[in-house]
């Protein structure tokens, strides 16, 4: 993708540098790990502080501080799956 592209260049957007955070989760089934991406509703509850752009099937949306920014619908949808993300921020 091009967020991708802009990580791994080190290119900055807005003067803010774009760090790829991990999506995945790990959980215990019947006594064996499984690895699986995070939900909306994981993700929110794990990166609560800063700013994030979060891929989901579909599109791509921005979560600031655990809550989504712009479309109402992405918030009440906490268990679909995130596909990507990243940090937006100046470290």
């Amino acid at each position: 993708s091009t967020i991708s592209k802009m990580v791994d260049k080190k290119e900055r957007l807005n003067r803010k540098l774009i760090k790829k955070v991990d999506v995945s989760i790990s959980t215990k089934i019947k006594g064996q790990i499984k690895t699986r991406n995070m939900t909306v509703g994981n993700f929110a509850d794990k990166y609560n502080k800063g700013t994030y752009m979060v891929l989901v099937t579909g599109h791509i949306f921005t979560m600031k501080d655990g809550k989504v920014i712009g479309n109402y619908a992405d918030a009440l949808k906490v268990r679909k799956s995130v596909l990507d993300a990243w940090k937006i921020g100046n470290k």
